[in-house]
């Protein structure tokens, strides 16, 4: 567990190790912080007593949905520059690069003390702090160049937020999910 901490603190610091020095833990460990990551995040979302298991559930689906994606697109693109790595430690080490996202549950919960920009501003830093590390994370462990994590990220991202749109229309078109209410800034 110390060296678990350690690793988490040293990705936040910006300080990756070899791709291969995350192998080490097992996907069951990944696993359960995407769990956790998702528990965080449906408890700093609003669902109703009556769609609360369903809503659960579609987050914990969603969320590994988007790590396994998102791995599996950094792994094909780290392999057009010839970086051939295992699904099992890029997977390790976008999770573990993640842990950050723990702190938007304190967050949302400041939202109903705070405006609402100011609360989007503030997910945005987090947001974008996340996307910092993991890029540098990836990019450090693997000796492939910024630039190029970079545009692999985005790649992945432009395709994680296809599915998860998709997912969430499915969602609320089968009952699984209510239709969002309508959002406004102001």
């Amino acid at each position: 567990m110390k060296i678990f901490i350690k690793d988490v603190f040293d990705l936040m610091a910006l300080n990756a190790k070899e791709i291969n020095y995350y192998e080490k833990y097992a996907i069951e460990v990944s696993s359960l912080i995407i769990f956790v990551i998702a528990l965080a995040f449906h408890f700093a979302m609003i669902a109703p007593v009556e769609t609360w298991m369903a809503s659960f559930s579609f987050s914990v689906i969603l969320h590994f949905l988007v790590f396994i994606v998102a791995t599996l697109v950094l792994r094909l693109w780290l392999q057009i520059k010839k970086i051939y790595v295992s699904f099992t430690c890029l997977y390790n080490l976008t999770v573990l690069a993640s842990v950050i996202d723990l702190l938007f549950l304190p967050l949302a919960l400041l939202d109903g003390y705070l405006n609402q920009a100011v609360f989007l501003g503030l997910y945005a830093i987090l947001f974008a702090s996340s996307l910092v590390i993991i890029i540098s994370a990836v990019s450090t462990s693997t000796q492939a160049g910024l630039s190029f994590v970079f545009s692999g990220i985005i790649i992945a991202l432009m395709l994680v937020f296809l599915v998860s749109a998709i997912a969430h229309i499915v969602a609320v078109v089968t009952g699984m999910l209510l239709p969002p209410e309508p959002f406004m800034l102001i």
